[in-house]
């Protein structure tokens, strides 16, 4: 089919010469139709691009067919781009039958008796398909169709070139957009690993964030493809397969044939093939270790690895402004808790260190039920607070708790309601106003300020609840003699599915039979001060 006395490979030298020095896309795509229609003596042919999320091929370059032809109405997609691509070049023998031809009578005036088509994937969401229309009988051989995808794949590489850079652009300017106007930081890397993986056609993306000092991966963020055996390493075997160094750079060309990346889950190598890592500083002991990887071998070229660089760049700096802004909130949020705390103590000193040993308890429970470090530290600080609603009550009914009549109980009962408007206008503090506002809420639903039961009630009050109750037990009150811990235990347990949450109760005894060595961190009191460790009241084993 092709003319050989026309030398094919000393044309494609010609269009691949083309390709540097044409600026003008449209004068080059348009060479390389005329040249495949010229070559194949085919009647006529079109190349035409498919943007998604639209289904229309929109003309870009055509040769020796009718303005009315090719005016004949909208050109869609007719089948999944997948089975197209799976199918690869199409030959198409009979304009009339065949039902991939969308207009056959147009095909038929225009004296078009059979179709070459060739799909080719420019970027995710970029296809183009080069089109030969022939007035007569075809027989392509193998040898012909490789050569015009090869000529295709001129003009789909330079339709990339075009896009790419304006992509990479504006990719960079929506990310650095983000960090400036202090977007929240899990949602810029989020941003940067779905844009990598979709801009790189890459199987998936994912960025970690490593605490060198103490060995622990503390984040990860990732897109596409769940590549197991390398997003579930532990923080050693992560480290062994990246250089820590900020600036490294890693290239694994066959994850088949590299050791680094184990197959840990069994699952996961026979799926990528080759994965780029990048690592970055975000201060003094945490890195940004960033990695895109390949479902078949990829060679990165300078393009993308610049992609990469200033992307996982601008996430260290998201990182590193967030870290400094959590340390700013973290030291106004201590000061803020601690003088809370301080009043509340100031005004009810029968409870000194109540709140303390409560939000103690909590801290343990929630760890013990495989909450995260970050929640567990949410209650142990909604445990110091849980009672700051006691500051809007009198004197006198502080000093006769558990001896009030009905109207002052009644008044008692507004204290979780006020200590959560207390907090309304601390906004860092929302996160604490649930568990305070329900925290003598009962499972049973019998409890207050809502009567909430079961799962209505917030996970953290639920603890709190029972953290509450369990510390009053142990350090008594002038109106109730302390309990014995056996003897307090047994209580709480005797109120699970009733008062409490029995999961909670089950967590909160486990967690004190393991009996600590350490005392709970106690940042708001000096250590002269006459604090009861709770701990301290279970032995190990007990």
């Amino acid at each position: 089919m092709i003319d050989h006395t026309r030398h094919p490979f000393q044309i494609l030298a010609e269009i691949a010469r083309a390709a540097r020095h044409t600026a003008d896309l449209e004068d080059f795509l348009q060479r390389i139709v005329a040249a495949a229609t010229d070559i194949c003596h085919a009647k006529g042919g079109t190349l035409r691009v498919l943007q998604l999320p639209e289904d229309e091929l929109r003309l870009r370059a055509a040769a020796g067919l009718s303005a009315r032809y090719l005016a004949k109405g909208k050109v869609t997609v007719q089948q999944s781009l997948r089975k197209i691509y799976a199918e690869g070049p199409l030959v198409i023998q009979d304009i009339e039958t065949d039902v991939r031809v969308q207009y056959p009578e147009a095909a038929v005036q225009e004296g078009i008796a059979a179709i070459i088509e060739l799909p080719f994937a420019v970027v995710p969401d970029c296809h183009m398909v080069l089109r030969l229309h022939f007035n007569g009988r075809i027989t392509p051989s193998a040898e012909d169709l490789a050569f015009l995808t090869a000529m295709g794949e001129q003009g789909a590489q330079a339709i990339r070139n075009h896009l790419v850079p304006d992509r990479y652009l504006k990719a960079f300017q929506n990310v650095s957009q983000a960090v400036h106007r202090g977007n929240d930081t899990a949602a810029i890397l989020q941003g940067i690993v779905r844009q990598i993986t979709e801009l790189l056609a890459a199987a998936g993306c994912i960025y970690w964030i490593v605490d060198m000092d103490a060995m622990r991966i503390e984040a990860k963020i990732s897109h596409g493809f769940s590549y197991r055996s390398l997003a579930g390493v532990d923080c050693a075997a992560l480290l062994r397969i990246f250089d820590s160094t900020p600036g490294g750079v890693i290239l694994i060309e066959d994850v088949a044939a590299d050791d680094r990346i184990r197959d840990l889950q069994g699952l996961g190598k026979q799926h990528v093939r080759t994965v780029a890592g990048l690592v970055f500083g975000i201060d003094d002991r945490i890195r940004g270790i960033l990695a895109v990887y390949f479902s078949a071998p990829y060679r990165l070229t300078r393009q993308d690895m610049d992609l990469l660089k200033v992307l996982g760049e601008q996430g260290a700096i998201s990182l590193h402004r967030s870290r400094r802004y959590d340390e700013n909130m973290l030291d106004t949020f201590r000061r803020t808790v601690e003088g809370l705390v301080t009043a509340l103590e100031a005004k009810d000193p029968v409870t000194h260190g109540h709140s303390l040993n409560v939000g103690a308890y909590a801290r343990l429970t929630a760890l013990e039920m495989g909450l995260s470090t970050r929640a567990a530290e949410q209650l142990y600080h909604a445990g110091l607070l849980h009672d700051i609603g006691k500051i809007g009550m009198t004197d006198k009914i502080l000093a006769r708790l558990g001896r009030l009549s009905a109207k002052e109980m009644g008044e008692v009962r507004l204290h979780p309601v006020i200590g959560a408007r207390i907090l309304e206008p601390l906004v860092f503090l929302g996160d604490l106003i649930p568990m305070i506002r329900h925290h003598h809420e009962r499972y049973d639903g019998s409890g207050y300020p809502d009567g909430l039961r079961e799962d209505a009630i917030p996970m953290g009050a639920r603890i709190l609840a029972a953290c509450d109750a369990l510390e009053t037990m142990l350090a008594g009150r002038p109106h109730m003699p302390r309990h014995r811990p056996a003897d307090a235990l047994a209580r709480l347990q005797g109120g699970a599915g009733s008062r409490f949450d029995p999961k909670v109760v089950r967590a909160l005894t486990a967690a004190l039979s393991k009996g600590p060595d350490a005392p709970p961190e106690n940042g708001l009191f000096s250590s002269d001060e006459d604090v009861t460790n709770p701990l301290k009241l279970f032995p190990l084993g007990f």
